[in-house]
């Protein structure tokens, strides 16, 4: 496996990484990814990949680095993930409205604008939803970028975001998010951005 395109291997020949960035992926992400239990780092993103995020992922248990941004993919971020406490970046952004066509082999095309890729109708993809952001978020306690952007994720923001201590950048501009900002993010002192626009969120 180790040389194959888009794999990274340790001096020891395990698979830690899968790098597959930009080139026109169609389809779902299969769940048997996860049985690379050593994978470190996996980056898929600006490909046209669809459906949802198999909770097989979050259960990953040396996962530190997920990079899906930039495909149409949908329905809710699985709960799994809560348990994937070694993430330091988790970005699934740019879900929503991410409009990028990849074409197969037999001449058919998908757009990520739509759900499913447009294949099976012309219902915009909504993007990535769910109540990620409300307790049980200080597991991701390594978490040193969040990027949720350009999805439709909901509810509050828990005031146990103030036990990520690690966190540098947080984007979740553009969501469905609700409430009151808890105080307790402006304790967090390696904090750089934070971007929470196109929100219901009050001061």
């Amino acid at each position: 496996e180790c040389h194959w395109y888009g794999v990274i291997c340790s001096n020891d020949g395990v698979v830690r990484g899968v790098e597959l960035i930009g080139n026109d992926l169609v389809g779902s992400i299969p769940p048997e990814i996860s049985q690379l239990h050593f994978l470190q780092y996996l980056a898929l993103n600006g490909n046209c990949l669809y459906g949802t995020i198999p909770p097989e992922i979050g259960m990953m248990p040396d996962l530190r680095s997920l990079e899906l941004h930039g495909n149409g993919l949908s329905g809710e971020l699985p709960a799994e993930f809560l348990n994937a406490s070694k993430l330091e970046l988790l970005n699934v952004a740019l879900q929503y409205g991410f409009d990028h066509v990849c074409y197969m082999s037999n001449g058919t095309y998908v757009n990520t604008l739509f759900e499913q890729g447009g294949l099976y109708g012309s219902n915009y993809n909504p993007g990535l939803s769910g109540r990620v952001l409300e307790p049980k978020v200080d597991k991701w306690a390594s978490l040193k970028g969040l990027q949720l952007f350009d999805n439709s994720f909901s509810g509050t923001i828990s005031e146990d975001i103030e036990d990520l201590k690690e966190l540098v950048f947080f984007r979740a501009h553009n969501n469905v998010f609700s409430g009151y900002l808890p105080a307790g993010l402006t304790n967090l002192k390696k904090v750089r951005e934070v971007y929470l626009h196109k929100n219901q969120i009050y001061l």
